[in-house]
């Protein structure tokens, strides 16, 4: 359960390299709707979603067990947390809000494979005939991690070369390209996010302003841009107390590093003979 679209196409697209097949719901609520109606071997469950928070839909999910008619331990539902939040503590937080495991974005291929291998039955626990089934591929496959998959590690000009390489990994035969794909979405969801900041910071939202750089930190980071990622770190956790920052030097700050950041991305696009966006 994701809502942001960066960070939803590569989650995806890593679980269906496992084999795994996916539902997407993109708050909280719509997450419990989907529980409610269909039984899920794993829920991926993103603490920072609108609506409703991961938290309190974990919680809710947690008392809808405990009120089933039959209360058997067969109803627990397994749910991993996925936050931004790599702050001590955090994985607590998320154990004490009734969520078995915990894993931070942006994340690796590898890293997914290993937390799913955690739940998820063992290969002789399968039936032997099935060849589609998801359970089987993610604790049977040799995931490479991203620094196994990157040709280079960074380039010059700020952007994590091997963050773009780990997604154009899971490209997919007779899919389209994958990085485009994500570039694209970046750029769309990246001017809606600094505008919904600079107009909390006018109208003295700080809440509006840290869920929108929380969500641009993220999306920032999954495409190697870190030192973007950063600022927009630093501008979330100053509003995080329902702080306003004392000027708008930060955010401007944010919104040149995202043009800059989509210019090296058009580069690297380019140099790799895609198509230029």
């Amino acid at each position: 359960m994701e809502d942001a679209p960066v960070n939803l196409e590569v989650g995806v697209s890593m679980l269906e390299l496992f084999g795994c097949r996916v539902d997407v719901a993109c708050d909280g609520q719509e997450a419990l709707d989907a529980i409610r109606k269909k039984s899920y071997d794993v829920i991926l469950m993103d603490c920072q979603m609108p609506v409703m928070d991961g938290y309190e839909a974990t919680r809710r999910l947690r008392e809808m067990e405990r009120q089933s008619v039959d209360g058997s331990a067969g109803t627990h539902r397994i749910i991993i947390a996925l936050t931004a939040h790599a702050m001590q503590g955090e994985r607590q937080i998320c154990l004490d809000a009734g969520m078995d495991d915990y894993l931070a974005k942006p994340f690796s291929l590898a890293a997914l494979g290993e937390v799913l291998s955690r739940w998820l039955p063992a290969p002789d626990a399968v039936d032997s005939q099935s060849t589609d089934s998801p359970l089987a591929e993610v604790v049977a496959q040799d995931v490479p991690s991203i620094d196994e998959l990157s040709t280079s590690s960074t380039c010059g000009n700020g952007i994590d070369i091997s963050s773009l390489d780990a997604i154009r990994s899971l490209q997919r035969p007779g899919k389209p390209d994958i990085l485009t794909k994500v570039v694209e979405q970046y750029f769309d969801d990246a001017v809606k996010q600094i505008e919904l900041i600079c107009d909390g910071y006018v109208s003295g939202d700080a809440a509006a302003i840290r869920g929108a750089s929380h969500r641009m930190k993220s999306s920032s980071a999954n495409l190697g841009a870190h030192w973007l990622a950063d600022l927009c770190k630093e501008l979330e956790d100053i509003c995080r107390d329902g702080t306003l920052p004392v000027d708008m030097s930060l955010i401007k700050g944010i919104e040149t590093g995202y043009y800059e950041t989509k210019g090296k991305l058009e580069e690297y696009q380019m140099e790799r003979g895609n198509v230029s966006l």
